[in-house]
Parts: structure tokens; sequence; C-alpha cells
């Protein structure tokens, strides 16, 4: 699934793929009226972690859209909110 909405200044393209395990990977392009570029990318899972295998696929389609591998920032060990509310 794909979605791109260009304007006269602003051009956002976003692309989102769905995997039997759970698995959401979403790309995302911006490009401004002054023509600077924003890319991302994001690994959305079910559970708490990522098999090797699955994060290495993910980090081959960071780097198939101009992300270096060290610029992917692992959230769930990045994070300091508490793992509970209340």
């Amino acid at each position: 699934m794909a979605y791109t909405r260009p304007t006269s200044r602003v051009k956002i393209h976003l692309q989102v793929s769905f995997s039997l395990q759970h698995i959401l990977k979403i790309y995302g392009d911006h490009t401004a009226a002054d023509g600077k570029k924003t890319v991302f990318t994001e690994l959305l899972v079910k559970r708490r972690d990522v098999s090797k295998e699955d994060y290495e696929e993910f980090k081959v389609f960071t780097e198939s859209k101009g992300i270096r591998a060290e610029n992917i920032l692992e959230v769930i060990k990045e994070d300091t909110c508490p793992l509970t509310i209340g």
C-alpha cells in the first residue's frame, strides 16, 4: 500500500508493507518546499523482540532507501518510559 500527496510545494510519499509474521514495515519520505528531504523507515511488531532474520531483512530494506545501518535506532533499547502505567 502506498500513498503519495504531491502539492505545488510539498511532496509526501508513504509506503506500508505487511508480513504474515505480524510485522509492519513503513517507509516514508517528505520533500519540503525548500527542497529539504527527510526519509524514514519503521519496523513495527506485535512482540517485544525481533528475530535476527527479520532485523537483517529490515536493515537491507532501510539501506535500500538510502539510510545507513548505523542510523537505525532500536526504540525498545533506547526507551526510558516505564513498561506499565499507574
